[in-house]
C-alpha cells in the first residue's frame, strides 16, 4: 500500500521536473528549484599576497645575461660531462665552489658509483700517401654491447650517403668501413647487414644532427654494430676519402663499462627562526624544508663528446637563484641539491632518496637518523633555451603514474599563478606570458607542453611517496640534447635569462607564504619504490651438479622498462654485479608487475660471452622476470657461456612471416 503511494509520488515529481525542464528550461529549474533546496559551496579563491616580495627589476639586477652565460660556459667547456669522464668531476667542483662563494651553509658532497661506458680514445688512421690519424668517438652501447679494437680493424672506406641500399650499388661492402650521413634514421644498419665492419657518422649539414636522429642510433638489443662519430673539423677530409672508395683506413681504440664515481652536492639556506603563522607555537619557518634541485651532468649518443650546453640551463638557473635568495632571504629552509647521473636513469636523485628520505617506514628505518632530510617539497629545475616560457609540471615521461597528481597539486598551481600575477609574469590573455599554467591548464594536458618527452628528477620523488614538481621550459623540442652538437654557440641566452628571472620572482613569493604547503591532506601518495637484489650465476656442473652456484663476476644487469632515451635520459638501467655476482637495483619503477631483467657478461673486446639462459635450467627454473611482491625482491639470474650472432632482416618479405625461433 505505502510502497505504491510512494511510487506514484516520485513518479509525479519526476513528471513535473521533466515538464519544468522541457518548458521553462534547465537554468530556471536550477535557480528556482534546486538552489532553494541545496546550496553550492562557495568558491574560495587563493589568498592573495599583499605584494610581490621581489620585483622583476630587482631580480634583473642579480640575474644578468653575462652571469648566466658564464655558468653555462664553465659547464660546457669540457668535451664531456657524462659520468666517468673528467668533465663530470670538473662540473662538480665548479658547483661546490659556487655553493661556497654563495654563502651556503653546511656544503657537503655525497659520492656514489654508476655503471657508465667510458671511451678511452679511438683513432681513424687514413692509409693514403701518408698515414694520417684522426680522432673518432664511439657511440653509446647498444644496450650493453660496445666495441674495443686494441689491434684495430682495417678496410676500404666507402661513402654510403644516408644508408639506403642504392648507395651501395657497385661497391664491395663486405669487410669495409662505411661513412654515412647522420640524418639517415636507422638505415645505417643496411651497411652492417651487407658486411661492413664499422659505421662512421658525421654532421652532413644544417639540421641533420637532432635528438630524434640520435635516438635512432642506439638499439635496445645488444647487437654488434660498431658506430663512430667523426668530429666536425675532420669531416670534410674523411668525406673526400670516402667518396674516392680507394683508400683503406684503420680504427683502433678501447671503450669499457666502468664503475664510475660521481657526486651529489648539497648546501643550505636556513629559514627564519620565528613562529610560522597559523601553526602551533612550536613550529617555526625554518622547520619546513624545500629542496631546490638541478642536475649538472650531460649526455650524448657519443659519450666522449657531450658538452651539454643546453643541459646546463637548470644548474645555471639554480646558481643564479641562490644569489636571489641570498639577497631576499626565504622564510622556509632551502636545500640546494645539485645531482649527477640524471641522464643515467635519474640515478642521482635516486641516490639522494636512498640516503636521506623515504616515506615508507621500511626504507626510512634503513637510513641513519643523522642522515635523514625530511622535506616538504622538491622543486626541480630543468630549463633549456629554445623557448622563453616556463611552467610547472607534476608529470614527466619517465614513470607512468596511475594516481591523479593534478588533483593533489592543484592548490600549488593556484598559488603559483597568484605569485606570478602579482609579479607581473603571468597574464591569461597573453599567449607569450613568461609563466604558463601548465599544471592545470583548462584546454591542454601537461604532456602537450613538453614535446621532447623529458624525464624529470621529481618523478623519483613522487615514486617515493613525497611531494615533488619541476619547473621546465615549455614547448621546447630540445633538438640538440643527447647529441655531440649541444654546444654553447647554439644556446639562446635571452630565452634562458627570461626564464631564470621569472623563477626569481616566483620562488621568493612561495618561500615567504605561510600557506605554501596547504594541500588536501586526504590525498596521500604511497611510496611505491621497490628494490631488486640478487646474484648472477652460471650453472657449472663441475662445481655444483644440482644448482647454479658459480658467480659471473662483473656481469652487467639491465633493467629495461621503456624507451632507450627520454630526451637524453637513458631508459635502460645498467648496474655491475660484484666479484661474487651480487647486484642491486633500487627504486624500480612500474612496480605493479614483474620486472624483466637481462644480464650479460662481456669480454675484453666488448663481445657478449655470457647471456641469459632461457632453457629449462635457466629461465624455466629461475625466472628472469622478478615479481614485485615485497619491498626488496630477490632473484637469481642464470647465464650461460655463449657465442654471439647478429640476425638482420628477420621478416620474410615474401610471406611476411618473422623468424621467431631458432634450433641449434
Amino acid at each position: 500500500m505505502y510502497s505504491r503511494i510512494f511510487g506514484y509520488f516520485f513518479l509525479a515529481v519526476g513528471v513535473l521536473l521533466f515538464l519544468a525542464v522541457a518548458v521553462a528550461g534547465p537554468a530556471w529549474v536550477t535557480e528556482h528549484v534546486i538552489l532553494r533546496i541545496v546550496s553550492l559551496p562557495e568558491d574560495v579563491p587563493p589568498r592573495p599576497l599583499e605584494e610581490a616580495p621581489v620585483t622583476w627589476e630587482e631580480v634583473s639586477e642579480i640575474v644578468t645575461p653575462e652571469r648566466v652565460e658564464a655558468h653555462v660556459r664553465a659547464m660546457s667547456e669540457n668535451p664531456s660531462r657524462v659520468v666517468g669522464y673528467p668533465g663530470n668531476r670538473a662540473a662538480m667542483e665548479y658547483v661546490v665552489d659556487a655553493f661556497h662563494a654563495g654563502g651556503l651553509a653546511e656544503v657537503s658532497v655525497d659520492t656514489f658509483t654508476v655503471s657508465s661506458p667510458v671511451d678511452h680514445g679511438f683513432t681513424l688512421t687514413v692509409h693514403d700517401s701518408v698515414d694520417t690519424e684522426i680522432p673518432v668517438y664511439q657511440f653509446w652501447p647498444n644496450l650493453v654491447r660496445l666495441n674495443s679494437f686494441t689491434d684495430g680493424i682495417r678496410g676500404p672506406l666507402h661513402y654510403g650517403r644516408r644508408g639506403e641500399f642504392q648507395a651501395f650499388n657497385g661497391k664491395e661492402i663486405e669487410g669495409s668501413i662505411v661513412l654515412v650521413d647522420f640524418d639517415g634514421r636507422d638505415q645505417y644498419l643496411n651497411a652492417r647487414m651487407l658486411g661492413a665492419q664499422a659505421i662512421l657518422f658525421y654532421d652532413s649539414g644544417p639540421g641533420s644532427v637532432t635528438n630524434n636522429q640520435a635516438q635512432r642510433k642506439i638499439l635496445d638489443v645488444p647487437a654488434d654494430v660498431p658506430r663512430f662519430w667523426v668530429p666536425d673539423q675532420h669531416a670534410a677530409a674523411v668525406l673526400a676519402v670516402a667518396r674516392s672508395g680507394e683508400v683503406e683506413v684503420t680504427i683502433r681504440g678501447r671503450m669499457s663499462w666502468e664503475r664510475a664515481e660521481t657526486w651529489n652536492v648539497m648546501g643550505w639556506i636556513p629559514g627564519k627562526d620565528e613562529q610560522l603563522p597559523g601553526s602551533d607555537a612550536t613550529e617555526k619557518w625554518k622547520d619546513r624544508v624545500v629542496v631546490l634541485s638541478a642536475f649538472y651532468d650531460a649526455m650524448s649518443v657519443v659519450p666522449g663528446l657531450a658538452p651539454g650546453a643546453e643541459s646546463a640551463g637548470g644548474v645555471a638557473a639554480m646558481l643564479e637563484l641562490l644569489d636571489v635568495l641570498r639577497a631576499h632571504p626565504p622564510g622556509y629552509t632551502v636545500l640546494f641539491l645539485a645531482t649527477s647521473a640524471h641522464f643515467h636513469g635519474l640515478q642521482g636523485v635516486n641516490d639522494f632518496l636512498d640516503r636521506h628520505q623515504r616515506k615508507d617506514e621500511f626504507f626510512l628505518e634503513r637510513i641513519p637518523e643523522e642522515d635523514r632530510i625530511p622535506f616538504d617539497l622538491f622543486l626541480g629545475l630543468d630549463l633549456t633555451s629554445r623557448a622563453d616560457q616556463v611552467g610547472l609540471f607534476s608529470y614527466g615521461d619517465f614513470i607512468f603514474f596511475t594516481s591523479n597528481l593534478d588533483i593533489l597539486y592543484e592548490p600549488y598551481a593556484d598559488r603559483y599563478l597568484n605569485y606570478a600575477r602579482k609579479a607581473g609574469v603571468h597574464d591569461e590573455a597573453d599567449s607569450r606570458t613568461a609563466y604558463l599554467n601548465t599544471l592545470t591548464h583548462p584546454l591542454r594536458s601537461q604532456e602537450s607542453f613538453m614535446p621532447a618527452g623529458p624525464a624529470f628528477d621529481h618523478e623519483m620523488v613522487t615514486l617515493a611517496g613525497l611531494h615533488g614538481m619541476t619547473f621546465a621550459t615549455v614547448n621546447d623540442n630540445r633538438l640538440l640534447i643527447d647529441t655531440p652538437k649541444d654546444r654553447i654557440e647554439y644556446v639562446d641566452f635571452p630565452n634562458l635569462v627570461r626564464q631564470v628571472r621569472t623563477l626569481g620572482t616566483l620562488l621568493p613569493a612561495m618561500l615567504s607564504d605561510p600557506e605554501a604547503f596547504d594541500v588536501d591532506e586526504s590525498i596521500r601518495l604511497k611510496d611505491e619504490g621497490r628494490d631488486i637484489e640478487g646474484r648472477v650465476l652460471e650453472f657449472d656442473r663441475t662445481v655444483d651438479f644440482f644448482k647454479p652456484n658459480t658467480p659471473v663476476s662483473d656481469a652487467l644487469v639491465v633493467y629495461e622498462p621503456g624507451y632507450t632515451s627520454h630526451s637524453g635520459v637513458r631508459g635502460f638501467m645498467v648496474t655491475h654485479a660484484d666479484s661474487l655476482g651480487h647486484f642491486r637495483h633500487s627504486m624500480v619503477r612500474f612496480p605493479r608487475g614483474p620486472t624483466e631483467l637481462r644480464s650479460y657478461g662481456l669480454g675484453a673486446d666488448g663481445r657478449i660471452v655470457y647471456a641469459p639462459d632461457l632453457g629449462e635450467e635457466g629461465n624455466a627454473t629461475f625466472p628472469l622476470a622478478v615479481p614485485n611482491a615485497a619491498k626488496v625482491n630477490n632473484t637469481i639470474q642464470v647465464l650461460f657461456p655463449c657465442e654471439e650472432i647478429n640476425l638482420f632482416d628477420i621478416v620474410d618479405p615474401g610471406v611476411f612471416v618473422a623468424l621467431d625461433n631458432l634450433t641449434v
